[in-house]
């Protein structure tokens, strides 16, 4: 088995680096689910996050990606335009399936993978002010002033953001949903505090 310098969300009790295979098998299914994506974009995306956590997203290249899933260089780059995108296309309809308690064993691995990877966190971050700025627009269609809006949206993609990180704990027994919930109570209480 690989291994993988990872930076563990608080709580995770895994050895650095080992991946259990049957928690990829999870994945593997996942991945192979409904996600708008034909097979071959699938299989790229099954291939990646095995090397990712084998070697390490560094030492990934699309290349190794794609001899893994059975494609050539050129149909990868058909799905996706870089090795980072495979984390992050087809991300909504992933996560309707990763958020389901019976997945959650994936969660730690996917913060680890971002956070070990200063590329990916970028990335993490650009999406984060995607959906804010989604819920600001949809936000704004429903007749909130711009301010609230923005800020309601910006609110909400922490909540969630904290939230998942909190669930990602294996010692956590609250739905994703529960955990949201609270970590919008905290903000709440936090900006009546600010006056």
């Amino acid at each position: 088995m690989g291994r993988l310098p990872v930076q563990q969300a608080p709580g995770v009790r895994v050895r650095h680096g080992e991946v259990d295979r049957h928690e990829r098998g999870e994945v593997r299914e996942v991945l192979r689910g409904p996600l708008g994506r034909d097979a071959h974009g699938r299989d790229a995306e099954v291939a990646a996050i095995d090397l990712f956590t084998e070697q390490g997203y560094d030492s990934t290249t699309v290349n190794g990606i794609a001899e893994r899933a059975g494609l050539t260089k050129t149909t990868f780059f058909r799905h996706f335009p870089d090795k980072r995108e495979v984390l992050f296309a087809g991300q909504e309809a992933r996560s309707r399936l990763l958020f389901t308690d019976d997945l959650r064993a994936f969660a730690p691995r996917l913060l680890a993978l971002i956070a070990d990877n200063v590329e990916l966190r970028e990335r993490a971050v650009y999406e984060r002010s995607v959906l804010a700025e989604a819920m600001t627009d949809a936000l704004r269609k429903r007749g909130v002033p711009d301010v609230t809006a923005s800020l309601a949206a910006e609110l909400g993609v922490r909540a969630f953001h904290a939230a998942y990180a909190r669930w990602a704990d294996p010692a956590e027994q609250r739905t994703l949903t529960d955990l949201a919930r609270d970590e919008l109570r905290e903000l709440r209480a936090a900006t009546t505090a600010l006056g």
